[in-house]
């Protein structure tokens, strides 16, 4: 099947995303929170600092899903670019 230019470009943009998400989820980042609260530290900022860790985690998976939605959206894109090479009339 033909590919269209710009279709490879949107798949290499998706490919660099998930790439990009992937090395988020797997980042130490992710796991810090089990690391605080009141077992490692003994102060009143322990639970202040547990609730930030929590919440940052959180959005940090939001936009790991954002950058996944994106990737799937160029794709999607890049596929229908081939097809519009498919159904475009040669020359005569």
């Amino acid at each position: 099947m033909p590919s269209h230019p710009l279709g490879d470009e949107y798949r290499r943009r998706a490919h660099r995303l998930r790439q990009l998400a992937s090395s988020i989820e797997t980042s130490s980042v992710m796991q810090l929170h089990h690391h605080a609260g009141s077992a490692t530290w003994s102060c009143p900022a322990a639970t202040t600092a547990l609730e930030a860790l929590r919440s940052h985690r959180t959005s940090l998976q939001r936009h790991v899903g954002e950058l996944h939605g994106s990737a799937s959206w160029l794709v999607r894109r890049a596929d229908e670019l081939d097809a519009s090479l498919l159904s475009t009339p040669g020359p005569v």
